[in-house]
């Protein structure tokens, strides 16, 4: 059988495809609650869909973009977070 680059299967483009602002953990995860300076404790499963190391980063990632620093600690399959000033 042909390979992929053998095969007439192509790209192509497509202009008219709208984006929705709304893609990503950014617009899935109440950030601005989460980080508010309480402590939260996040159940995988229930409060997040994705591995505990990627919402780690995520955590790390959203706090710093808004000029905090995050406290984080993983117990079994729950995250304790804490966001503070830098």
């Amino acid at each position: 059988s042909p390979t992929l680059l053998e095969s007439n299967h192509m790209a192509t483009p497509v202009p008219d495809y709208k984006f929705t602002e709304t893609r990503g953990a950014t617009a899935i995860y109440p950030w601005d609650q989460w980080l508010d300076g309480q402590s939260w404790r996040l159940v995988r499963k229930v409060d997040f869909f994705i591995t505990l190391s990627s919402m780690k980063n995520y955590i790390y990632i959203m706090a710093r973009k808004r000029g905090l620093k995050a406290k984080i600690a993983v117990e079994g399959e729950v995250i304790y977070m804490k966001a503070t000033k830098r």
